[in-house]
């Protein structure tokens, strides 16, 4: 009697020993799986993350986000990227709100070249959000990937028009609305050769922040690209008398004045932009470059 009794619960503790595993924290789990995946224990790593994300984590969890970034990367280095498309949908049905998973899906979903399904994927985000403007771009993408050019146009188009400060997580709320929304639009605009669109999110920055230099800076870098170099000079130049110590500007003018073939100015350009900032991205290379090109004129 009594060795049956035991025997019945040493089998009903094997059965729940399972239970034990997945009681696990996220925490637990996350660093199980970033063990694995440092291992190169490939299939163990995929096997936790999913695990953490059939919880449903919040992202602020520690290892929340990290769960979907590293299943995706390990998917991607497996071509098994497709499989990401269901996890963000099924992630997506669960939590509306994650604006950041739904660009994401998106832009798998043009990875993978399956445009038409990423079409209809954007125009159902702008069913439930008519003023969505990272839907709209990435509906133009989408529409660009089927040659669709006019309706792409349009598509980009519609993101300048419904660009506000607050579009993007710059903002906090509370805080004083800033241009940091525009310039991620303009740059987005930019990247896609709509350099004409970039102009226009740039100007409607300028029209609210004129106080700032950052707009006038990015006017500038956009009217560059379009060889619109006269006024490239003058919007860098504005920003130069908002803000004198602003850098990025001053090396923004130096390759405007090299493209002028005015060499002399472009050096002292650049030799402002590094008196300001030493450290600022390809300010070194570019004073070298037009240094150099002086002294072979001079010779």
């Amino acid at each position: 009697m009594w060795r049956y009794v035991w025997l019945t619960l040493i089998s009903l503790f094997i059965i729940t020993m399972p239970n034990i595993v997945i009681a696990q924290t996220i925490e637990e789990l996350c660093q199980a799986g970033i063990a694995a995946q440092d291992a190169q224990n490939w299939a163990e790593a995929e096997r936790l993350f999913r695990q953490i994300l059939q919880r449903n984590p919040s992202l602020q969890e520690s290892c929340g986000f990290e769960a979907y970034k590293r299943l995706e990367a390990l998917l991607r280095q497996q071509n098994r990227l497709s499989e990401m498309v269901e996890v963000y949908r099924r992630d997506l049905q669960r939590n509306p709100g994650r604006s950041g998973f739904a660009e994401r899906l998106g832009k798998i979903l043009e990875g993978l070249k399956r445009f038409d399904e990423a079409e209809t994927f954007y125009r159902q985000l702008l069913q439930a959000n008519p003023e969505n403007v990272n839907a709209y771009l990435g509906l133009g993408d989408a529409l660009q990937g089927q040659r669709k050019s006019d309706l792409a146009l349009d598509a980009y188009h519609k993101a300048v028009e419904f660009i506000v400060p607050t579009t993007y997580a710059y903002y906090q709320p509370g805080t004083e609305p800033d241009a940091f929304s525009y310039a991620r639009l303009g740059e987005e605009l930019e990247q896609r050769g709509q350099l004409d669109l970039a102009v226009l999110t740039y100007g409607k920055a300028i029209s609210l922040f004129s106080n700032l230099p950052g707009p006038q800076a990015w006017m500038g870098r956009a009217l560059k690209k379009q060889g619109k170099l006269d006024e490239a000079v003058k919007a860098y130049q504005k920003a130069i008398t908002i803000e004198p110590s602003f850098a990025y500007a001053y090396n923004g003018l130096g390759e405007t004045l090299e493209l002028q073939d005015k060499l002399s100015e472009a050096v002292a350009a650049y030799q402002k932009a590094i008196i300001l900032d030493p450290n600022l991205d390809e300010v070194q290379a570019n004073l070298k470059r037009a240094e150099q090109a002086l002294r072979s004129r001079k010779q």
